[in-house]
């Protein structure tokens, strides 16, 4: 299928669910000892006026030689301390970068899978600093707790709870 979509051979037709795919991607490499990749992750949730808000950003490193994330042995960092020791001097273009691409993809996932109310949005990052989008949770795992960013744990479920609010008050006022 590869070959046909790089323009190496025949069309070819897929039957079933739309699939997107992605050219391979040099990853960045962490410092020596530090793991071998990691990923951004960004959390975006609905709060107490029914809108998107980015809560925060987190790395998911993994520790062994893997060139891709291992469900239980990956690490939870802070994303300054990430994106500083690979890319020095350039953290907050990156994280720029980043949080412009995922701003627009909560409201483009539910148009077109209907409501929701958090989001979690993964990204590679390679060699140059360019951000890339590896996947979209509707259920993630916020990971605030293990990097120490209580203040946005508390956030995350502040709005978590304010976004249910939200939620009932709308469907009472379809009652009435």
């Amino acid at each position: 299928v590869w070959s046909a979509m790089a323009g190496q051979g025949e069309p070819v037709k897929v039957a079933g669910p739309r699939f997107i795919l992605q050219e391979g991607i040099r990853m960045a490499s962490l410092p020596r000892g530090e793991g071998s990749t990691f990923e951004v992750r960004v959390i975006y949730q609905k709060g107490g006026l029914g809108r998107w808000r980015r809560t925060g950003m987190v790395c998911r490193v993994n520790p062994g030689s893997e060139r891709f994330m291992v469900p239980g042995k990956e690490l939870h960092r802070r994303v300054d301390d990430i994106l500083g020791s690979v890319f020095p001097g350039c953290v907050s273009e990156i994280k720029g970068r980043i949080r412009d691409v995922a701003r627009r993809i909560p409201p483009l996932i539910e148009a077109s899978s209907g409501y929701g109310g958090e989001l979690s949005i993964d990204f590679g990052v390679d060699r140059i600093g360019k951000p890339w989008l590896i996947e979209v949770n509707s259920k993630p795992a916020t990971l605030f707790r293990d990097v120490g960013a209580f203040n946005l744990r508390e956030l995350s479920f502040r709005r978590v709870l304010n976004f249910a609010a939200f939620l009932h008050a709308e469907q009472v006022s379809e009652l009435d």
